[in-house]
C-alpha cells in the first residue's frame, strides 16, 4: 500500500500526514538544496590590491552567511556596523594584488541554500562605484580617463557620467553588461 506524505517549504519544511493513515506510515522526507533566485551583486567587480564593499539583494537571501567565489584568492568577510552586529546582506571583499584579472563566480550562501552564480570582474583600472542615481546632467557621475565604473542601471531612465576632455582628444568608451 503506498503511504503519501506532503512537505511544505516555508520558513522550515515540516510535514503533515493524512488524517487516515497512523504517524508509523509517515515516511521522512529528504528536502532537496534549494536554489536561490536570481540576485544582485552592487558593485559587480573591483581592482587588483583593493577591498571592496559588496551589498547583494534578491529573493530568500535573509540572514546570508557567505559570499564565496569561484577563485580561492578572492575572499568576503561579512561586514559589521559600529554596534558589531553584522550588516545585512553587506560583505567585505578582499581582491588581493595576485588575483587573477577577468569574471569569476559569486554564489551566496543562507540558510537556505546557495544562490546561482554571479559575475565578479577584477580588473587592473581603478574604479568609481556610482553612489547615488545620475539620471540628470546635473547629478552626472564624475569619471576619470583610464579607469571604470562599477554601477548598474537606472530603471526606464537614462545615467549620465562626467570626463573632462581637451578639444580634438579621443577616447574609447567599452561599456560591459556581467
Amino acid at each position: 500500500t503506498p503511504r503519501d506524505f506532503v512537505v511544505f517549504f516555508g520558513q522550515a519544511p515540516f510535514l503533515r500526514r493524512r488524517a487516515a493513515q497512523p504517524a508509523a506510515a509517515v515516511r521522512p522526507a529528504i528536502a532537496a538544496p534549494i536554489v536561490l533566485g536570481s540576485g544582485t551583486v552592487e558593485p559587480p567587480g573591483g581592482c587588483v590590491g583593493t577591498e571592496v564593499e559588496v551589498v547583494v539583494g534578491g529573493e530568500r537571501i535573509e540572514n546570508a552567511r557567505e559570499l564565496r567565489f569561484s577563485h580561492p584568492a578572492l575572499t568576503a568577510t561579512q561586514k559589521h556596523g559600529d554596534d558589531g552586529k553584522p550588516v545585512a546582506n553587506t560583505f567585505i571583499v578582499k581582491i588581493p594584488a595576485d588575483a587573477p584579472v577577468g569574471g569569476h563566480d559569486a554564489t551566496l550562501v543562507t540558510a537556505l541554500g546557495i544562490s546561482s552564480a554571479r559575475c565578479f570582474s577584477v580588473g587592473t583600472l581603478p574604479g568609481t562605484v556610482r553612489a547615488a542615481a545620475n539620471t540628470s546632467v546635473a547629478t552626472a557621475t564624475p569619471m576619470a580617463l583610464n579607469s571604470i565604473c562599477n554601477a548598474s542601471t537606472t530603471a526606464q531612465s537614462i545615467d549620465h557620467y562626467r570626463l573632462e576632455l581637451h578639444r580634438g582628444q579621443r577616447i574609447l568608451v567599452e561599456c560591459a553588461a556581467v
